[in-house]
């Protein structure tokens, strides 16, 4: 298969989660393609562009200066029932205007079978191939958010060039009143994505939960973050012991999730 592979936002643990994007997609002929701030905000988000462009050897990218977003996530703010703090909208304006950017730096979006969009502190439990078969040409296969079943991720989709076109159009309809037909219950960059995909009637479904995990397991945190989302699923399974999440994590058993209704 042919698979453009996006890479956008801020880049954060990508010394330790590349080797699982890489791993990924080795069965297959990829062009890797991003959008990235300059900026390193966190001591998490520290990296050097040679290494980012040693890595993935892409055929397009863009290091840019990161732009303020200050009056946008300003109002932003009255389109939502629950009103963020401004940094968290300008975090939204700030990861889909970088998704946006894909318009300008993938070349050629029809050459691809698929294109997958990612960002750098997700990694992969397993292979996607029989996954990526099943997409039709007007899907969209997106991860779970991780800890509330109903929201989209924005770690990870993948999708064909015909949908991907949509995704041009993001950050416009972020900023723009004409596209909002309601408030949200809180502006995030999930629940913005699902008013994304409802206004463009785009058909998704999830990737498994056991696939993609947010923030690679390989940080001192002991998978914290991964682990909250376990113990939230499996809580509704009355399953929540700690033996089990940590027997599901290590071996990343398919059935066993499928016991547990975490797909």
């Amino acid at each position: 298969m042919n698979i453009a592979v996006f890479l956008c936002g801020q880049v954060r643990c990508l010394e330790k989660s590349y080797k699982t994007i890489l791993n990924t997609f080795q069965n297959h002929n990829v062009d890797y393609y991003f959008h990235f701030w300059k900026e390193a905000p966190r001591k998490e988000s520290q990296f050097s562009e040679s290494f980012v462009l040693d890595v993935f050897k892409p055929k397009n990218y863009v290091f840019e200066k990161q732009i303020d977003f200050t009056n946008q996530a300003r109002n932003l703010k009255s389109r939502a029932f629950a009103h963020p703090r401004e940094s968290s909208t300008y975090k939204v304006c700030s990861q889909y205007y970088s998704l946006s950017r894909s318009k300008d730096i993938i070349e050629d979006p029809n050459q691809y079978d698929y294109i997958a969009k990612l960002r750098t502190d997700m990694y992969f439990n397993q292979s996607i191939d029989y996954l990526l078969e099943e997409i039709t040409d007007d899907q969209l296969l997106i991860a779970h958010h991780g800890v509330i079943d109903f929201l989209l991720g924005d770690i990870a989709f993948f999708t064909t060039p015909k949908t991907f076109a949509n995704f041009f159009n993001l950050y416009e309809f972020l900023i723009n009143e004409k596209y909002w037909q309601k408030k949200l219950q809180r502006m995030t960059s999930h629940y913005v994505l699902e008013a994304f995909v409802n206004y463009y009637n785009i058909d998704f479904k999830h990737v498994p939960f056991y696939f993609t995990l947010l923030r690679p397991p390989m940080e001192g945190n002991n998978c914290t973050q991964i682990m909250k989302s376990y113990k939230n699923h499996l809580k509704k399974a009355n399953a929540s012991t700690e033996r089990t999440m940590q027997n599901m994590f290590r071996y990343n058993n398919p059935n066993r999730v499928k016991e547990f209704n975490l797909m």
